[in-house]
Order: structure tokens, then sequence, then C-alpha cells
């Protein structure tokens, strides 16, 4: 995932307004391989509050994306991947 305030600025859009579909110029888009388990999913219309449902096959042929396994999160203070820390005490 891009970093919120990049995201905003190659976008012109502001957070949860982000739409993979229209945009000023085309972004490789990667869609989490887990949407496959859906017949449909909502994705954004390009304003906050406002979704669109479509099948995940339909959004990856709109948009050229590629289907990915999500990327292990990371804790946000440190960057670290989560499951790299050590279990808490």
């Amino acid at each position: 995932m891009a970093d919120p305030i990049e995201a905003e600025r190659i976008t012109g859009c502001v957070v949860g307004g982000i739409s993979p579909l229209g945009q000023r110029r085309r972004l490789r888009t990667f869609i989490d391989s887990s949407a496959t388990g859906f017949d449909r999913i909502n994705v954004s219309a390009g304003r906050r509050g406002l979704e669109v449902r479509l099948a995940p096959l339909d959004l990856a042929e709109l948009t050229s994306a590629r289907f990915a396994p999500s990327p292990p999160t990371a804790d946000k203070q440190t960057g670290v991947p989560e499951d790299a820390l050590p279990p808490p005490l």
C-alpha cells in the first residue's frame, strides 16, 4: 500500500476517496488475492462514503490489476513487520 500522503499527492484525491477506477493517469494496481473468494467486492467510487460493487475479476480487467497476496503488516512506530517482532511480555 502507498503512503497516504504520497497517495493523495499522486492521485489528487483524499484518502478514503481514492478509487482504482477513473484515475487521471493509470497507476500500477494490485488486488489482494483473497478478493477472489468473493462474488463481489466494494471499492471506492472516488468520494468518501461512495462505493461501487463489482466482481474482483471485473475490477482487475478494468484497472489492468494483478492479484497478489497482502504484504505483512508493519508496526506503525518501527516499520518492522509484525510477524518479525517478539511477542509481547
